[in-house]
């Protein structure tokens, strides 16, 4: 399993119709051996995302409050 996230990291929801900031709280491994993550939002949304669709969160970009 390639892992991009590590737990704990800020990621940011960049793709489709809408983006968003939250922190990686699991990573985990489909049966078919994608890897996927599990990103809570504030105020305390889970969403399950493949890499593609997440990027690092810089400090200075603006940002949801912290889960």
């Amino acid at each position: 399993m390639e892992k991009l996230f590590a737990i704990g990291d800020r990621v940011e929801k960049f793709t489709g119709d809408y983006q968003i900031a939250g922190e990686v709280r699991s990573v985990f491994t489909t049966l078919a051996g994608k890897t996927r993550y599990v990103v809570e939002h504030s105020p305390g949304f889970l969403h399950i995302y493949g890499p593609s669709n997440l990027r690092p969160l810089h400090p200075d970009a603006a940002e949801d409050e912290a889960p």
